[in-house]
């Protein structure tokens, strides 16, 4: 390469590394061989001579011109935006100067003076108020309930419906004198029997005695019966009446009966044999337990017997 060309491209390079073509040509730096400041002041005074060039270089038109600086607090609020191409309308939010109809109700309600509790007129009476209260449940001590069927108060012997005393005094013979009560034959209609069974369960609960049986009930019925063939046919002819004259076929079991039940049932049977009414004596066992239940009834729930005092 010539010496010409060679001064050429030297000047060719001198003009690119010219400061004025370079932007940031009046911002200084640091010397290569300095190290970097120490101490705090230093480091603080550098940061501030670099900000100040940074603001001359700004002021020279590198940067642009300066942002607008932004709306104070006081600027009035933009007005509400128009109805735009679609038809929605945007919706006026209140200042805070304005009012609301709740911050209204609200104001009213502080402002409205206080009523005393016991100038305040009674609260209505919801559905759960009206509602009658549920009935107690029987207790183990034997109080009464208003639950039908729940267990009732003790009554003493001499307080007690006369039907109710003889049923529990014939549960009281069949466990005293459980030796002699014996076995024997039963006959009744099928309704009978099935009225006889809903009583039991009845009277287990008024009573709370879980051990009554139908012996117990059969036992009464045969030692009230009357010894008297009118009295025996009028009671019949009411059963009969009952059932419209189609009475039913008997259905047998055994119970347990006293000894003198036991008697008195052979002695009615002849009876009924004497008076030509010898294959009406299942009928007329059922019209006596029909009186005999209806009695019960009648009295009401049986009630536990008031046990007297060991001392």
């Amino acid at each position: 390469m010539s010496d010409a060309a060679k001064d050429t491209l030297k000047n060719t390079d001198g003009a690119k590394k010219k400061p004025a073509d370079q932007p940031f040509a009046a911002i200084s730096r640091r010397p290569k061989g300095s190290r970097r400041g120490s101490s705090a002041e230093e480091r603080a005074a550098r940061a501030a001579a670099l900000t100040a060039q940074g603001e001359a270089v700004a002021d020279a038109g590198f940067l642009g011109a300066a942002a607008p600086a932004s709306p104070s607090a006081e600027m009035p609020e933009a007005p509400p935006t128009p109805v735009g191409e679609t038809g929605s309308t945007v919706a006026e939010v209140p200042s805070q100067g304005s009012s609301t109809p709740d911050s209204e109700q609200r104001a009213a309600s502080d402002q409205a003076p206080a009523v005393p509790a016991d100038e305040r007129p009674p609260a209505p009476l919801n559905a759960a108020s009206k509602a009658p209260a549920p009935a107690k449940r029987a207790t183990s001590t034997g109080r009464s309930t208003s639950r039908r069927g729940a267990t009732q108060r003790p009554v003493p012997d001499e307080e007690m419906a006369p039907c109710h005393a003889k049923l529990h005094a014939s549960f009281e013979d069949s466990r005293t004198r459980s030796r002699v009560w014996v076995s024997s034959g039963a006959n009744m209609i099928p309704p009978l029997w099935d009225a006889l069974r809903t009583q039991i369960g009845n009277d287990r609960r008024s009573s709370g005695n879980r051990e009554l049986a139908r012996g117990h009930y059969m036992n009464i019925v045969l030692l009230d019966a009357p010894m008297d063939v009118d009295a025996i046919v009028d009671q019949y002819e009411q059963l009969s009446a009952r059932f419209r004259g189609a009475l039913p076929k008997g259905d047998k079991t055994t119970l347990r009966l006293s000894p003198e039940a036991d008697e008195k049932q052979r002695a009615l049977k002849e009876l009924c044999d004497e008076a030509d009414f010898a294959r009406k004596g299942l009928y007329v066992t059922s019209a006596l337990m029909l009186s005999f239940l209806t009695r019960l009834r009648e009295a009401g729930p049986l009630p536990p017997l008031k046990l007297p005092s060991l001392f």
